[in-house]
């Protein structure tokens, strides 16, 4: 049986501030690819280098502990999404789903607490395999950027004279990369006329500038 190739990053079982990194192999087996208390940043780093070297993978980042996505299992199938992870947070960049154009990628958001399925629209729109998919990988930054890569980590002492406290949820929250789902199955609503809260304009404006950021690494990684 072949399967997608899957890139896996979870909590070690015993250690709230280290992180296990598995590779799902097209056979089904499974591989440790690293495990470490290096930060979370050089992990993801590491984990996104993999991704563009194994551009057919999917990507999941938890929350949760190795031992528990082993028992509970991924969310592999896109019909589970509003039900799996009870009381989580998911994020699944996918594509967008446009008939005859595999090129366009969009979000979809799940809340947490038993949230429904919502995404923005046009104005999620990327093109995630450009710069040989350094744009999907920035994407994948700037939402570590956005929860705070600290708000995984257990408090550091330093933090009890930090006036600036860090929110730290206590629900799991996912990060998902999955190349087989389309938003506009999952969402349909959200792309319906007139249901983005965005123009046209904004939303290329966002991609202009997302499209930026990712050339920029990609000529700082080939210079």
């Amino acid at each position: 049986m072949t399967t997608r190739p899957h890139i896996v990053i979870a909590r070690q079982n015993d250690r709230d501030d280290a992180w296990l990194t598995l590779f799902r192999n097209p056979d089904g087996r499974w591989d440790v690819w690293s495990a470490t208390g290096a930060s979370l940043p050089a992990v993801v780093t590491s984990a996104l280098k993999l991704m563009q070297e194994r551009p057919s993978a999917d990507l999941t980042f938890s929350t949760r502990r190795a031992a528990e996505i082993s028992a509970q299992g991924l969310v592999d199938d896109p019909a589970t999404l509003e039900r799996a992870v009870a009381s989580g947070a998911l994020t699944a960049f996918v594509l967008e789903g446009r008939p005859g154009d595999n090129s366009v990628w969009n979000v979809i958001y799940r809340a947490p607490m038993g949230g429904g399925l919502s995404a923005p629209g046009i104005a999620g729109r990327f093109r995630g395999d450009e710069l040989q998919g350094e744009v999907l990988a920035e994407k994948i930054r700037q939402w570590f950027a956005r929860e705070n890569y600290e708000s995984f980590m257990p408090p550091h002492w330093r933090e009890a004279h930090n006036p600036v406290k860090i929110n730290r949820p206590h629900f799991v929250r996912e990060l998902l990369v999955r190349r087989d789902w389309k938003a506009r199955e999952l969402v349909p609503h959200a792309f319906e006329r007139g249901a983005a809260q965005v123009t046209v304009i904004k939303a290329q404006d966002d991609e202009h500038q997302m499209q930026q950021a990712a050339a920029g690494r990609f000529m700082e990684a080939h210079s």
